[in-house]
């Protein structure tokens, strides 16, 4: 028998997500979970994560290409050069919360890096290219803050590359249950049709 979490979709023409996160702060389609915030204010690594803490934060850490190309996009808007992100390096290649690096994690830096290095070196994204780079830590530079937000789980979200809404229900059921849920909620249980949707939908998991 199929079980799964249930993800439900719905197409609504005008809607307008509910935007509980800081102010000057928007939304990634891809980490729909997270609110990110710049900060133009120059400080070295350590002192932007403190700031990003005050928000409740962390610096962040792009989840994906598609990610890190929207975040040096908006970054390039700004006239930023590059801005600090939620990494360091160490003895070992990992990610900030000690996971393992992905190959597309790989394919988002520059020719000089990741390495593993003697003396810690910060990351940053460089704007123009959306390429992670090492820097020196106390360098001073404009910083990118990532806040999980608090969203209500029979709140929809939108992803704006579909015009569609997507609910998750976080219990286990059939697949025949689940389709007549989702037709109880004028829905239907989601199709799957880009790289950039299953990325989205796969940020709820």
């Amino acid at each position: 028998m199929l079980y799964f979490k249930l993800l439900l979709l719905f197409f609504v023409a005008f809607a307008i997500a509910k935007n509980d996160c800081p102010e000057g702060s928007f939304l990634s389609e891809f980490s729909p979970s997270n609110c990110y915030i710049f900060q133009k204010e120059k400080l070295n690594w350590n002192d932007a994560g403190k700031v990003c803490e005050k928000f409740g934060g962390h610096l962040a850490f792009p989840q994906n290409l598609f990610e890190a190309v929207l975040f040096g996009a908006r970054a390039s808007n700004m006239l930023f050069t590059d801005f600090w992100i939620n990494f360091v390096n160490s003895s070992v290649l990992t990610n900030i919360d000690g996971s393992p690096f992905k190959y597309e994690t790989w394919l988002m830096w520059d020719t000089n890096g990741p390495k593993n290095l003697n003396n810690q070196r910060c990351a940053a994204v460089t704007a123009s290219s959306q390429k992670w780079k090492y820097s020196d830590c106390s360098d001073l530079k404009p910083f990118l803050c990532q806040i999980e937000r608090n969203i209500p789980s029979n709140e929809w979200i939108p992803f704006n590359a579909t015009g569609y809404q997507y609910k998750v229900f976080n219990y286990t059921t059939t697949w025949k249950i689940a389709q007549l849920i989702c037709k109880q909620e004028n829905s239907n249980l989601i199709s799957i049709h880009s790289k950039q949707e299953m990325i989205f939908a796969t940020g709820f998991l």
